[in-house]
């Protein structure tokens, strides 16, 4: 199974990320510092990290049969 380049899609998500994290209150004076939708990074953060890491795998997976069907 060959798998497609995922970067064009990592920059798009990190922007979201960034967008969301940056959705935060800062207080200084017992400082504190709240994310208002911290689950929501995260999980989008494990999501496009485990589909990056299954497609290389696959990347890799992919170049190894080559090599082997080359020798």
């Amino acid at each position: 199974m060959r798998c497609f380049d995922v970067t064009p899609v990592l920059i798009p998500v990190a922007v979201l990320v960034f967008l969301m994290a940056l959705h935060t209150e800062v207080s200084f004076s017992p400082f504190r510092i709240t994310f208002h939708n911290w689950r929501m990074v995260v999980g989008v953060l494990l999501i496009t990290l485990g589909v990056h890491l299954i497609c290389q795998g696959e990347i890799i997976k992919y170049k190894k049969e080559r090599i082997e069907k080359i020798e």
